[in-house]
Order: C-alpha cells, then sequence, then structure tokens
C-alpha cells in the first residue's frame, strides 16, 4: 500500500513539473510567438497593397473591372480619393514598422513630399519693421508664396543677441504671431504651412518646409503606386499604417500619366471581411496629359 501511495505521489509530482516547465515555456516563448503572428498579419497586409496596385493598374490599362477581398477583422481600410491614395490601419503587440513617420516601403521614395527651401538673407538693413525685443539690424531676402512675393527677414533677439526669428511679410506693419516663426515652428502664407526646421547661428540663412510637391516617376521603369508606412506607438499596441499612393508618371516625350482615384460612397471600412471593387470611369487625353479615372468602393 505504502508502495502504491509512493507510485502515485511520484506521478503527481513529475506531472506537477511537466505542467510547470510547459507554462513556464509559454509564458517566456508568448511574446515571440505574438512577435511571429503579428509579423505574418503585417506582411499579408504589404502583400494586399500590393495585390490592390495590381488591380488597379489591371483595370486602368484594360477597363475591366476588378474585386480584391479585404480581410478587415482587425483592420481599417479608408479610400483617401482628395490625397489619391488608400490607406490600410492594422494594429501589433510589437513594434513591425521603425518608423514614426511615413517611409516608402516598395521604392526609395514617397510619392509625395514637403518641398525644402533654403532662404539666403544676406542683405543687412534697418530699414525693416521694428520688433519689440528684437535688433533693429536684420538680414533679409525675397521670395514668393504661391505666386506671390513676400519679404523674407530674420530678426536678432535684443537680450540673447541670437537669431531666432524669421518673418514672412508682404508690406507695413509685421504680426509676430501671424507672420514669424523660431526654430521648430511654423506659420501659415497663402494657405501653406512653412515650418521652420533651421536658422543659422549669424542669421544669413534659414531652412524650411513647405507644400507639398509630387515626386513624379518615369514611365515605365518606376512605379506610378508607392507603398509606405509609418507606425505610433499607443498604450499596450503599436498603430501600424499603410498608404498606397498614386503619383504622376513622366513619358519619354515628355507627356504626363496619371491615376486618379475616386470614392463617392462606402470609403471607409472595419472589422469584417469585404470586397474592395475597382472600375474604370473615364479617361481624360490632352496634348501633354492622359488622366485615368478610376472608381474604387467597399462592399
Amino acid at each position: 500500500m505504502g508502495k502504491a501511495q509512493t507510485s502515485i505521489l511520484g506521478v503527481v509530482i513529475i506531472t506537477g513539473i511537466v505542467l510547470a516547465l510547459v507554462s513556464v515555456t509559454y509564458i517566456w516563448g508568448q511574446p515571440l510567438i505574438q512577435k511571429n503572428v503579428d509579423r505574418a498579419h503585417t506582411n499579408l497586409v504589404m502583400d494586399k497593397m500590393d495585390e490592390i496596385d495590381d488591380a488597379i493598374l489591371y483595370t486602368s490599362s484594360t477597363g475591366s473591372n476588378s474585386v480584391v477581398d479585404l480581410d478587415l477583422s482587425t483592420s481599417t481600410f479608408v479610400i483617401d480619393a482628395p490625397n489619391n491614395r488608400i490607406i490600410y490601419q492594422t494594429y501589433s503587440t510589437v513594434p513591425i514598422i521603425a518608423s514614426t513617420t511615413e517611409v516608402p516601403i516598395n521604392y526609395y521614395e514617397l510619392a509625395t513630399e514637403r518641398e525644402s527651401k533654403t532662404y539666403n538673407a544676406t542683405w543687412t538693413t534697418a530699414n525693416n519693421p521694428a520688433l519689440s525685443g528684437y535688433e533693429t539690424t536684420t538680414h533679409h531676402t525675397n521670395t514668393t508664396i504661391g505666386d506671390v512675393f513676400y519679404n523674407v527677414t530674420i530678426y536678432q533677439n535684443s537680450t540673447s543677441s541670437a537669431w531666432e526669428l524669421v518673418c514672412f511679410w508682404k508690406a507695413g506693419a509685421i504680426t509676430k504671431l501671424l507672420d514669424c516663426a523660431e526654430e521648430n515652428q511654423a506659420v501659415t502664407k497663402e494657405s501653406t504651412t512653412i515650418d521652420m526646421i533651421g536658422i543659422e547661428t549669424d542669421g544669413t540663412g534659414a531652412y524650411t518646409l513647405g507644400a507639398v510637391v509630387e515626386n513624379k516617376g518615369v514611365l515605365g521603369s518606376e512605379p506610378s503606386g508607392i507603398v509606405s508606412a509609418k507606425s505610433v506607438t499607443l498604450a499596450d499596441k503599436e498603430k501600424i499604417t499603410f498608404y498606397l499612393t498614386y503619383r504622376a508618371m513622366i513619358s519619354a516625350d515628355n507627356e504626363e500619366y496619371s491615376i486618379i482615384l475616386q470614392c463617392a460612397d462606402n470609403c471607409v471600412a472595419s472589422n469584417n471581411n469585404k470586397k474592395l471593387v475597382i472600375s474604370r470611369v473615364n479617361v481624360l487625353m490632352t496634348s501633354t496629359e492622359v488622366n485615368t479615372y478610376i472608381k474604387l468602393e467597399v462592399q
């Protein structure tokens, strides 16, 4: 009887040890398992963007409708027609895309980018409008914003002697809050946001990011649809946003070919299986441009 009890006790102890080892292994390996699951899901989303691009290009060239299946059980799909792009948003418990700003995935450049500009303010003058707290001698140059003439003036702080303020103004007085920006600030002119990213320490130059401009591609050798992505950290997960943006393509004859996305209804979908229906609605041609209009709808 004692031997039987000892055998049972031994089995129980061994079983307990095995269960403990399994639990520890699962707890230790669960993040790795989840990472692999999330990575696989992210790869599927990237593959789906490529599939959508192929379908749009096919419909654009042939005129035949295309249908792409969408698994949106944990994702959100947006047709952002005003910006000529598709947005596919999903989530991950581990970092997959190591960038909080949009980066290209299928090519070396984005479809659009902020226009960078350098202002060489080598003209020194004391005739510009005075600003409280700043020296009257300034560095100056001129520019155009949206075809409108502007003065660009760099001011020196009277207390710190730092060249720290850049003002964009037409004529007359300057309103600091509306016309000027320090480094890492922004000012809006002619509906264009101008971000001040740098000012030379001697006040002779300033560097900005301005309007969004299109990186036009070469027809036949570069992609018109650019896949890009960014990731933002939330409380306990990463929100990953993929973009498929279409840009104009320039032919050897300097003709411009564009795919223009349109969506009137059912432009946003999530939390279910859907179908993306793609159709060509029009092709408009001029002597210098060919615009192909593609209608998108989630059903």
